[in-house]
């Protein structure tokens, strides 16, 4: 029932994006093979858009190894599927919630500071995880991780968009995506091996550190 009610949703929205105009479609001028790969080539060259998207890919890193490992956590600690899936629906609430917010917020503030912010609480979140066997302290912060994905998420797009040029952007998102894409694959990969061989609480910690270094780069890189 679980994969049915997905794969309707899914159609759902399939059809709903049909229906979205795309009124620039007709003004837009395609580019050579050679303009393409000329604006990758300034983005990857960029250290500012690589290091923000390896901050980005940190933290999806982090939230991989979450949604991965917390559900056999909970289960080792005798919680049951419905608490576990209140957890992992906190976070994802809270952050279809709190991202549109954030991101004006980053818009009246700045970028940079609240994505180092963001990864602090979310580095403080994910590592604290196995300090906790209880239903209320778990579902809190997994609202507070839910939080520091909101937070970084919303500004490192943006700032992303800040950095490149009008005619790179696609260029420098498709990098953002693939970078995050990356992170995001290998936090249940890396944090698995790393339960395997030394425990679920292991895992989180590693996470935490994997934000922790990529926060210290982007500090020392981009907010110098």
């Amino acid at each position: 029932m679980v994969y049915l009610v997905c794969g309707v949703a899914g159609v759902a929205v399939l059809f709903l994006i049909m229906k979205i105009p795309n009124p620039a479609e007709h003004e837009s001028r395609r580019k050579s093979w050679g303009e393409t790969a000329g604006a990758f080539k300034t983005t990857i060259s960029d250290r500012n858009i690589l290091i923000t998207s390896m901050m980005e890919a940190s933290i999806l890193f982090s939230y991989g190894t979450f949604e991965t490992f917390l559900p056999l956590y909970s289960i080792e600690r005798g919680m049951s599927a419905y608490e576990i899936g209140i957890f992992l629906s906190a976070q994802v609430i809270t952050l279809a919630l709190t991202k549109p917010l954030m991101g004006k917020f980053s818009d009246r503030h700045g970028r940079k500071p609240q994505i180092l912010a963001g990864a602090i609480i979310g580095a403080v979140c994910i590592g604290t995880f196995p300090f906790f066997k209880s239903f209320i302290p778990l579902l809190a912060l997994s609202i507070l991780f839910g939080l520091s994905l909101s937070v970084v998420t919303s500004a490192t797009s943006a700032f992303i968009v800040d950095l490149s040029k009008k005619e790179n952007r696609g260029s420098a998102m498709g990098v953002l995506g693939s970078i995050m894409d990356i992170g995001h694959t290998t936090g249940p990969l890396i944090a698995g091996i790393v339960a395997a061989y030394f425990g679920f609480a292991r895992s989180f910690i590693t996470a935490s550190l994997v934000i922790i270094v990529s926060a210290v780069i982007f500090r020392l890189g981009v907010m110098k």
